[in-house]
């Protein structure tokens, strides 16, 4: 039985016509989640998801971290591990470690963050800014990276040329 399918049972039918489309989707896309583990060289990016959660809502970074129970430093928390989970398939353990919480604190987050979308729609847009902020960030550094990369490869070709050029001439 799929989570959909328990809170069909749970609350009627006409719970889920009730959803809207976005939580809808969202409770599929999880039923439908396949487990992968991000490897622990992409850990950075939670810290990403924290820095541009704390830009968007004007919450210091320090806050977001501390054990505060603040409704809005929880939002904020709820925000970053619902990226961190949905959209890029972090664990709860690795969201905990990062964010100095227990796992199940973060399962909690999760329930908690889909009630609040529902009840407040001001909460999903600024989960869309907070994603595509952090998508943005992502793609620069990749693009700096493979750029970086080819530099490398230019550079060590020119030398391995002038390398060649200079025991010809010698």
């Amino acid at each position: 039985m799929t989570k959909l399918e328990r809170y069909a049972s749970k609350y009627g039918k006409s719970f889920m016509d009730d959803l809207p489309e976005i939580l809808r989707l969202y409770c599929i896309a999880n039923d439908m989640r396949m487990p992968i583990k991000k490897k622990v060289k992409d850990i950075y990016i939670i810290p990403i998801i924290a820095e541009v959660t704390s830009e968007v809502l004007g919450i210091p970074l320090k806050d977001i971290y501390s054990k505060s129970s603040k409704r809005h430093f929880v939002v904020a928390r709820n925000i970053i591990s619902d990226i961190a989970y949905s959209e890029y398939l972090f664990t709860y353990k690795a969201i905990a470690m990062e964010l100095g919480r227990d796992h199940t604190t973060i399962h909690e987050n999760l329930a908690t963050h889909v009630q609040h979308a529902r009840r407040i729609p001001h909460i999903k847009f600024i989960r869309s800014q907070v994603l595509n902020k952090v998508a943005d960030i992502l793609r620069e550094r990749k693009n700096k990276q493979q750029h970086s990369d080819f530099v490398i490869k230019v550079n060590n070709s020119h030398a391995h040329n002038l390398h060649q050029s200079r025991q010809e001439l010698g």
